[in-house]
């Protein structure tokens, strides 16, 4: 009786065993199908649950090793492997797994060698073999997109570095190997341009975006540069096909809006606008983009209301003041327009269109002095503003100072559009007959 209750407990102790192993077994086969789908932290957890359950189990220190090389630990992998070979010791494919490890140890220090030598060619071909024998080793497309980059060749370059991230997602130096080189072709586009070399620029930034199609920044400019050159029908094509890409970005939508407005195409420009604002609410731009659409078409009080949303959010915005001083001067708030229009001239005192809304503001105080000033800090940035000469004028007829006042409209007389407005003041001013607006 006691032989046969060994036997059973013994029996049962097998069975046990046995369940157990396969459901570890289940378990790495499920993270085996996770790596292969380059779900790598999902596999790895799979593989640590089932080494704390039994350290020594061969198929999952086999499987993890797979994982590490994947990733390009290939010291961690060749570790994990010698682990599984000594867990399981008669297993031929472990040890010929081995050997081909270390085989490749030698070919990454022949190609390492040889790129360092000057020979790129056999750099990479050398590279290539390793990719027919590990095509799942991020590492040796990392490696071949630095040869490929050495070469500037950006198609291959690119492709192998989303090889390997594609590989390994969630390694950090395969995406920002793409990130940089992004950052590579885009700052040599950016300095194109400053140096005026428009077509270079072009070149360079079209480049980032066959890298990245989404890489909005690079539409962005594109479209800068063709607005330069006058095709605003092209530059908007352009920025379109950035919002298109990356329809979250509010500087696409913001400058595609701009652009609209500066075609007149003012319905699709509120709609950019308020894209915009409807992606970031805090985006204080948009507000003063679509605060200047709305007061054009006379929508005064929202206008004013945008206006003000835009300087809640940020007060240090030279354009929204001036817009919201411009709109205030519209409606004859004149106090109100005042303040505004001081602290747009405070914070952009090179824009010569604010001092000459500041100076018929102050006109219309009776603070001649005051727009005489204004008037001339726009004429000094801009000596051919015929407008703010008209101010001048008015200002220095407010004080009776007639023959100023006949100086500054005969200096607005040189612009072909106020030419006639200019000469009939001057007419009335010799006649000693009162002028008017």
């Amino acid at each position: 009786m006691l032989k046969q209750m060994i036997l059973i407990i013994l029996s049962l102790s097998v069975i046990l065993t046995a369940n157990d192993n396969a459901e570890l077994q289940s378990q790495v086969d499920e993270a085996s199908v996770l790596l292969k789908e380059s779900k790598i932290m999902e596999s790895e957890i799979l593989l640590q649950t089932v080494l704390m359950e039994d350290s020594t189990f061969a198929t999952a220190l086999f499987t993890y090793h797979s994982l590490e090389l994947q990733r390009g630990n290939l010291t961690e992998s060749q570790l994990k492997l010698k682990k599984a070979i000594a867990n399981k010791p008669d297993d031929e494919d472990y040890r010929k797994r081995f050997e081909n490890l270390t085989a490749l140890v030698n070919q990454l220090k022949d190609a390492k060698r040889e790129l360092d030598g000057g020979a790129n060619e056999n750099s990479k071909k050398i590279y290539g073999e390793i990719i027919t024998n590990f095509p799942d080793f991020a590492e040796a497309y990392y490696l071949l997109g630095i040869v490929n980059l050495r070469e500037d060749d950006y198609k291959a370059s690119s492709k192998n570095f989303k090889k390997a991230s594609s590989l390994a997602p969630d390694e950090a130096k395969y995406t920002n190997a793409i990130r940089n080189l992004l950052g590579k072709y885009f700052k040599e586009g950016m300095d194109a341009y400053k140096f005026g070399d428009y077509m270079t620029a072009e070149e360079k930034f079209r480049i980032t975006i066959e890298i990245d199609p989404s890489f909005v920044n690079a539409y962005m400019q594109i479209g800068i540069i063709k607005r330069k050159a006058g095709d605003l029908d092209g530059a908007i094509t352009c920025l379109e096909k950035g919002v298109k890409a990356s329809p979250t970005d509010v500087k696409a939508l913001y400058n595609l809006g701009l652009f609209y407005k500066s075609s007149n195409r003012m319905s699709e420009s509120k709609k950019m606008f308020q894209k915009a604002i409807d992606v970031n609410p805090n985006f204080s731009k948009a507000y003063t983009g679509l605060a200047g659409i709305l007061a054009s078409e006379k929508n005064t009080a929202k206008a004013e209301a945008m206006f003000k949303k835009s300087l809640d959010l940020n007060d240090k915005s030279a354009a929204a003041w001036d817009g919201y001083g411009a709109l205030l001067l519209s409606i004859g708030k004149y106090t109100a327009a005042e303040k505004a229009l001081k602290e747009a001239t405070r914070l952009s005192p090179r824009n010569y269109r604010s001092f000459f809304r500041l100076a018929e503001c102050s006109n219309n105080l009776k603070k001649y002095n005051e727009a005489i000033a204004a008037g001339k800090a726009a004429t000094k940035l801009n000596k051919r503003f015929a407008a703010a000469y008209i101010e001048m004028g008015f200002a220095y007829y407010g004080l009776g100072k007639i023959d100023d006042a006949i100086n500054a409209f005969n200096r607005a007389r040189n612009d072909p559009q106020w030419r006639k407005y200019a000469e009939h003041q001057i007419a009335a001013l010799r006649d000693g007959k009162e002028i008017q607006r």
